[in-house]
C-alpha cells in the first residue's frame, strides 16, 4: 500500500510545521504497515491537522505546549459538538501514545479499579491490626 498524498488537506501546513511532526509521521507508517486504507489515513490526518490547529489557537502560537488533557479535551469538544467520524477518536489516541514514546508527553496515569483500591485498603487494614 501507498501513502496518499497529504498536501491538498487544509491543515497539512500546521503539521508540517509542528514540532512533533515526527510522531505524526510514525502513526502514518504504522497505519500503512497495518494494511489502512487510504481515506482511513487522510480521515486520521485531517483530524490531527485539526487538534494542531485549536492547540496553536489555544497556546497563542506555542504548539510545542502539550499534555494529555490537551488531547482529552479535544475529544470531548468534538464530540459534544457530533463533529467526530469513525476512527477519529483512535487516530489521537495513536497519536499520543507515538507522543509518550516521543518523550513528549508524560503517560497518562491509569485510573485504579475502585474494587481493587477497596481490596488493598482492606489488605492494609487487616495487616494493621495482626
Amino acid at each position: 500500500m501507498t501513502i496518499p498524498s497529504f498536501e491538498t488537506i487544509k491543515c497539512w501546513s500546521l503539521i508540517e510545521d509542528w514540532p512533533y511532526r515526527a510522531s505524526v509521521d510514525a502513526e502514518i507508517t504504522s497505519m500503512v504497515d497495518k494494511g489502512y486504507s487510504s481515506e482511513t489515513m487522510v480521515r486520521a490526518v485531517r483530524f490531527i491537522g485539526a487538534f494542531i490547529e485549536c492547540q496553536n489557537k489555544r497556546n497563542g502560537g506555542a504548539p510545542e505546549r502539550l499534555d494529555t488533557a490537551d488531547i482529552d479535551q479535544f475529544l470531548a469538544s468534538r464530540l459534544s459538538a457530533s463533529a467526530i467520524e469513525n476512527g477519529n477518536r483512535i487516530a489521537l489516541r495513536r497519536l499520543q501514545t507515538e507522543l509518550v514514546r516521543a518523550g513528549v508527553l508524560i503517560p497518562p496515569a491509569e485510573k485504579a479499579d475502585p474494587a481493587e483500591k477497596v481490596a488493598t485498603l482492606y489488605g492494609a487494614e487487616l495487616f494493621r491490626r495482626g
